[in-house]
């Protein structure tokens, strides 16, 4: 069989509509936020807003706000025991601000931060809100003890310098505050939920090119890849892996987390409990629920949790 002959192009777009199918995420799988909620460590300016929007955004129609409105609301009530007019939230990683909006819409006194003005076309009230993190030293725009939460959807995975991260949401929580991200497995599956390629959080960060390459012959692309040769691809995949992804295992999550904090917790049976997705939605039906939530935690959606003493 002839490389990119009529045959091989239909078996192509048979495996590119089973792993579209297979790739459904969960309540926020992904992130409510628009362009840009991922750029934690590297700087802005290395990309221009184009060549970012183009290359690295994920495909928006996976963007439900509205679930991940609705979930936070519940969580910070339930989790971080506070309650809407008498409590400051900061949304880590907020991108466009989405998130920020729909808080405050229920009530909620909520800010935030990205590595750029991710949010400069988004409404008044989010760019009223929202401000730039300082990357070099790491700071988060906000005083000493300014928050009741520090809250991220789908952020943790792109933040190359975790300690720094964490040490810095601690400076900004008042004593008993916490924090909450949701967050998406080191064993991810069915493939990783940026770039479609299988197993990339599994390998990370020993992901041969290789790999890369044979997923992009085969015709795994994002939104943002569609027309590019394969080689194109994979190399846009190898610098979004080296610069925008950093999957850690649940065990050095709680080491730094503990360290910092004195506490970390994963309450994934909350997640199932609560959240939308379809995998959610299953496991409530399921026996052994708890067994369910790891499951879910560890190859979906998990939740990461620490209170500041």
């Amino acid at each position: 069989m002839k490389l990119g002959g009529p045959v091989f192009s239909q078996h192509c777009s048979a495996l590119d509509r089973i792993l579209r199918a297979l790739r459904r995420p969960s309540l926020a799988a992904l992130p409510a936020t628009a362009l840009g909620c991922y750029r934690l460590v590297v700087e802005a300016e290395q990309y221009s807003n184009k060549e970012a929007t183009m290359a690295w955004q994920v495909e928006p129609a996976e963007n439900d706000g509205r679930h991940a409105a609705g979930f936070m609301h519940k969580a910070l009530g339930d989790l971080g025991g506070i309650a809407p007019g008498d409590s400051r939230v900061l949304d880590f990683g907020c991108g466009g601000g989405e998130l920020v909006e729909r808080l405050c819409a229920m009530g909620w006194d909520v800010f935030g931060c990205d590595m750029g003005e991710y949010w400069l076309e988004s409404k008044e009230l989010a760019a009223g809100r929202c401000a730039v993190i300082q990357p070099t030293p790491y700071r988060l725009p906000f005083p000493d003890q300014h928050f009741d939460i520090v809250i991220s959807t789908s952020v943790l995975e792109h933040a190359l310098n975790k300690e720094e991260v964490f040490r810095e949401i601690f400076r900004v929580l008042r004593p008993g505050g916490s924090m909450l991200h949701l967050l998406p497995g080191k064993w991810y599956l069915p493939t990783e939920p940026h770039i479609f390629v299988p197993l990339v959080s599994w390998l990370w960060p020993y992901v041969p090119q290789w790999w890369l390459s044979m997923w992009a012959i085969l015709g795994v692309r994002n939104s943002f890849q569609a027309g590019l040769d394969w080689r194109e691809t994979a190399n846009r995949n190898r610098r979004y892996m080296d610069q925008r992804l950093s999957y850690w295992t649940r065990r050095s999550l709680r080491r730094t987390v503990e360290h910092i904090f004195g506490n970390c917790s994963f309450p994934d049976r909350y997640l199932v409990d609560w959240a939308d997705g379809g995998l959610a939605r299953l496991a409530r039906r399921l026996p052994f629920r708890d067994v369910s939530a790891w499951i879910s935690g560890n190859f979906r959606m998990g939740l990461l949790f620490a209170r500041r003493p």
